[in-house]
């Protein structure tokens, strides 16, 4: 196959690849996110425009029980216009880290809670558009609790054997990205935990 034995070796110096912002306005405020438009210069000295969503950043957690029986829920996603099947979610409020996200949220969607709480990384799922973040967690041997999920969120709880859930995350019948991710790191961690 043409490029296997390719060789790619690094530039003398490495190229500054910086943008350096110009002006910055916010051109639609939704309330938790915000429409940036900005003028930035690019390292080659010519001036562009960007446009991109300023979010808070977010969390997912794999929270597994001691059968070995992961959390997710299902819920309407009106972008999608369909039902998905994820990991438990949400954004950060201000003032909070992630860590405290993450058992907030398994709480309320799922009424779970553990006590071990692994931290997974930060996935960024769309960097040519949004500065999210989001933060995964490993959360082991979680324990069930009655949810208490915003009013506004309509949830279906499911429960699957983390090697049916990650098999099904790697063949697509999974395919909510920070699920994905979320599921293939927490099976790494566990792979070096044994």
């Amino acid at each position: 196959m043409d490029g296997e034995n390719t060789k790619i070796t690094p530039a003398e110096a490495p190229l500054d690849k910086t943008e350096t912002t110009l002006s910055s306005e916010c051109v639609y405020d939704a309330g938790f996110i915000q429409v940036m438009s900005d003028r930035a210069r690019l390292p080659s000295g010519r001036e562009t425009g960007r446009c991109y969503v300023k979010h808070p950043g977010g969390v997912c957690v794999c929270a597994v029980d001691a059968e070995d029986n992961v959390a997710f829920v299902r819920q309407y996603r009106y972008a999608m216009a369909r039902e998905v099947l994820e990991l438990p979610a949400g954004k950060i409020d201000a003032g909070e880290s992630p860590e405290e996200c993450g058992r907030r949220e398994l709480l309320e969607e799922t009424g779970m809670t553990a006590e071990k709480f692994i931290p997974l990384g930060v996935m960024y799922p769309t960097p040519g558009y949004s500065n999210e973040g989001i933060y995964m967690f490993l959360a082991e041997n979680a324990v069930p609790g009655e949810a208490k999920p915003d009013e506004d969120e309509i949830l279906d709880l499911v429960s699957l054997p983390f090697d049916k859930a990650l098999y099904q995350s790697l063949t697509g019948a999974i395919n909510d990205a920070k699920t994905v991710i979320c599921l293939a790191r927490a099976e790494l961690r566990r792979r070096r935990g044994k």
